[in-house]
């Protein structure tokens, strides 16, 4: 019944201008581009949610090196730049 449907609706399709067609076939892609967006939208909100992309921002910050007290901005110095920087 269901596979009878789908022929009858190609047929009527393949009888259709190229252009109707045409526009079908881009509908068809919208939807479908739009239906991938709500789905990507809704897992990312839910991981927001649930804190793990907060937790892997922190993550990040924590591998970023930190200055000591002790270190200046005078000691600092760039390898192969001939110099320090001077602000």
């Amino acid at each position: 019944m269901v596979l009878q449907k789908a022929q009858s609706a190609m047929r009527d399709l393949k009888e259709r201008p190229r252009d109707e067609r045409k526009i079908i076939a881009g509908g068809v892609a919208i939807a479908v581009i739009i239906a991938l967006f709500l789905g990507w939208a809704f897992l990312f909100l839910k991981k927001i949610q649930n804190g793990n992309q907060i937790e892997s921002v922190r993550q990040v910050q924590n591998a970023e090196p930190q200055l000591n007290s002790s270190d200046s901005v005078e000691s600092f110095s760039v390898p192969g730049a001939g110099g320090q920087f001077i602000p």
